[in-house]
Formats: structure tokens, C-alpha cells, sequence
């Protein structure tokens, strides 16, 4: 992302220049109040200790410590590492804030823990926003006939294959493209999706899926290497958008996945539609999907991930 694409709107870059702010004004508060004992050692010790983790964090996303093989979740260990790195490094921030207005404050009474219990507070504080954030808004399934000479695009995003098939929520994805293709609505399905050790990837299951569904060859982009729902946003972005006479781009996938799908849009300043698929699933696994999602966006919010 470009700097000049850069927007203090989003949720992300708001939560992170608050908390920015928060730890400078503590630093600036507690170095002018004569009256704090938290020692140069302490605030050393600390940043230090975030700049290691940053640095680490930095590191991982350059260089693969794990082995392209190994992988947890449908995601690569080395993304998973980052992506923990880069929490730990937010979580260390929050609880260096905590410790310095607890000091502002003169509490030093059990500083470190009440530290520790404001800062568990903050991240339950935060995952139950992310989580209720994911349910403010339905996505419109409605879309009329294009009559464009552009090629109007249903992008359907990676999910879990079995070995060489298609899991219900990726054949869901797939029919809902289908459907727009058969309505007129799209006229090209793009298939995205990577593949976990032993498996064919998810663009290449969904291919073989969509052949049973008398789809015109010409009419199916496959692409296979991306790994993740930003990396899939990403490559709308930078490689499917730059592509000659592209029209409407409508994201595909499941309903609980679209509302992040859209976040990650607006970040990109990626004018998309989105259209949910006719997956139906249980309380439990739906619940399970939602905390994901949940944690997903938070990462995605502090470190764009």
C-alpha cells in the first residue's frame, strides 16, 4: 500500500494511533511528574523487548523459519508465526501503557499485575467489539443483469478442499458464481485459492467442481498461489484489475467471511461487490467461523495481515 493511499479512516489505523497517542502522552506525562517511580530501567526494559518482537515480526514476514510443507488452520506456519509475533508485540504495547498511567496514577501497588489484568480487559474489550463490528451490516445478494461489453467478474475466494474435493463451503462459493454466471450477471469466474501439503489447491478442486457445471473453458482464470483472504484481495487489486477491459468485480464467498472481505476492500480502496453463497451451517460451526473472523480482523486492523 502506498502512503498516499494511506486513510486515517480506517478502523485499523484509528485503533493504532490511539493507542500510539496513549503511550506518548504517558511517556511525556510520567517524564514532567516528579512525583512517578517507575525507573529508566523499567521503560528500557520495555521498548527493548517491543523492539526485539517488532524486529522479529519484520523479520518473519521476509524470511521462512518453517518449512513450506507445515502448515495449521489452511494457512502456512510462517503466516500463523507472524501473525502471533505481531499480537504479542500489541499485547506487550498495551500492557507498557497500562504500567505507565498505573504509574501516572501513583498506583504502584501490585503495579505489574493490575497491569496485566487492565490489559486482558482491553483485549476482551477489543474482541468483543470485532466480533459485534462483524455483525452490523448484511450484504446485499440482489444484482441485475449487466449490459456491459467489459467483462463483468465473479471472483470466488479459496475454502478448505478435501484431498481433491471440494468442501461444502468452497462448493457453495462455486455454485453461487455459477448462478451469477447463468443470470447474466457475471460473464468470467476467477478462481483463487492455494493448496495445503497433499492437497490439490482450492482454485484447482473448484475448477475440476465447475466442469461438472457447463461453464464455458474460455470463461474460467484460475490463479493458485495465494494463501490467504487479504492475499486474495490483494491480487484483485494489483494483478485482476489491471487486466484489459474488466468491469464489476463481485467478491464471492460465505455470509459470516464478507463483512471482513469488504474491510479489507475499503483499506485497499477496492471498489468491489460482494455476494454471499447459499451455504447453510450449524450453530456451533457457525459460531466457531465467527470467533475466527473475529480474531482475523483484529489482526488485520493493527498489522494489515
Amino acid at each position: 500500500m502506498h502512503l498516499g493511499e494511506f486513510s486515517l479512516s480506517s478502523t485499523g489505523n484509528i485503533l493504532n494511533l490511539f493507542f500510539t497517542v496513549l503511550i506518548i502522552s504517558a511517556i511525556i506525562i510520567g517524564y514532567f511528574q516528579r512525583t512517578n517511580r517507575l525507573t529508566n530501567r523499567v521503560l528500557i526494559v520495555f521498548i527493548i523487548l517491543l523492539s526485539l518482537l517488532l524486529i522479529l515480526a519484520v523479520i518473519s514476514t521476509q524470511v521462512n523459519f518453517f518449512s513450506n510443507n507445515l502448515s495449521s488452520f489452511r494457512r502456512p506456519a510462517a503466516q500463523l508465526f507472524t501473525g502471533a509475533i505481531f499480537t504479542l508485540y500489541q499485547v506487550v504495547l498495551i500492557y507498557f501503557g497500562m504500567v505507565l498511567w498505573l504509574g501516572i496514577f501513583g498506583r504502584y501497588d501490585l503495579i505489574y499485575i493490575r497491569a496485566f489484568v487492565n490489559t486482558i480487559i482491553i483485549v476482551g474489550v477489543l474482541f468483543i467489539f470485532s466480533f459485534f463490528y462483524l455483525q452490523s451490516s448484511k450484504m446485499s445478494n440482489d444484482f441485475g443483469k449487466k449490459n456491459n461489453t467489459r467483462s463483468d467478474v465473479a471472483v470466488v475466494l479459496g475454502a478448505a478442499v478435501w484431498t481433491d474435493r471440494p468442501s461444502p463451503s468452497l462448493a457453495a462459493r462455486v455454485d453461487k458464481a455459477v448462478k451469477l454466471y447463468n443470470e447474466g450477471v457475471v460473464n468470467i469466474i476467477q478462481l483463487t485459492g492455494s493448496n495445503a501439503p497433499g492437497e490439490m489447491s482450492e482454485a484447482q478442486v473448484a475448477y475440476k467442481y465447475l466442469l461438472t457445471k457447463n461453464i464455458s473453458d474460455p470463461d474460467v482464470w484460475i490463479e493458485d498461489r495465494t494463501t490467504s483472504t487479504n492475499e486474495q484481495i490483494f491480487y484483485i487489486k494489483n494483478s485482476l484489475m489491471v487486466k484489459e477491459n474488466i468491469g464489476i468485480i463481485i467478491i464471492v464467498s460465505d455470509a459470516y467471511h464478507l463483512k471482513r472481505v469488504k474491510e479489507i476492500c475499503n483499506f485497499y480502496h477496492l471498489n468491489v461487490e460482494v455476494a454471499s453463497s447459499d451455504l447453510e451451517i450449524g450453530f456451533e460451526d457457525l459460531f466457531y467461523h465467527k470467533l475466527k473472523e473475529t480474531i482475523a480482523i483484529l489482526v488485520f486492523w493493527f498489522f494489515a495481515l
